[in-house]
């Protein structure tokens, strides 16, 4: 939720600028069961634009096959990496525990943590074989750091960060993709936000 904060003040601040980003990168969406819109990508940026009480938002409706089954319907979005299905505790989930709307996406701490990592060089998504949900790839990481207790991380992901950038850039996350901790001083991850 600190993302989905960071993005409502950014709209509110610069609406043009942010209708332009979103004009340039639209938010994600593909055609379900009984004809509803499941969005697929920028998640957060959508809630962005609920919590700034903009209620409008431009997206991009993929092209997919017409749908066989509504089990075939999320067998697909999970072999593409389209759908996370896990709750805010990092568990496994069905489809249908997923949240109904945007104002009941739960707040993953960590999810939280992992976006402040990101922007403070702990990892680069641009490099990530697969970029969908990389935050989330790395919030299930950081989760499992008994240096890093969902209870101090609740509290404050800011505070937590610099212990996260520690553990990150560590010989630990080698395995994680988009680890950086084995690159040149000089290396600059290209902006992918």
């Amino acid at each position: 939720m600190e993302e989905v904060r960071d993005k409502a003040d950014k709209i509110k601040v610069k609406p043009g600028k942010a209708c332009q980003r979103l004009a340039n990168d639209p938010i994600k969406v593909v055609r379900g069961p009984g004809g509803a819109f499941f969005i697929t990508d920028h998640h957060h940026g959508a809630d962005a634009w609920r919590l700034a009480e903009r209620p409008f938002a431009l997206c991009d409706i993929a092209d997919r096959a017409p749908l066989s089954s509504e089990a075939q319907f999320w067998s697909d979005l999970i072999a593409d990496h389209l759908v996370r299905l896990a709750d805010a505790d990092g568990k496994s989930i069905s489809p249908e525990q997923l949240p109904g709307g945007l104002a009941q996406m739960p707040d993953d701490p960590y999810r939280s943590l992992a976006w402040r990592l990101r922007k403070n060089g702990g990892f680069c998504r641009s490099i990530m074989p697969q970029k969908e949900f990389a935050e989330f790839t790395w919030a299930d990481w950081l989760r499992m750091r008994p240096e890093l207790p969902v209870d101090a991380v609740r509290a404050s992901a800011k505070k937590m960060l610099s212990t996260a950038l520690t553990l990150a850039r560590s010989p630990a996350a080698k395995d994680v993709p988009g680890y950086v901790g084995n690159k040149p001083s000089n290396f600059e991850c290209r902006d992918d936000d």
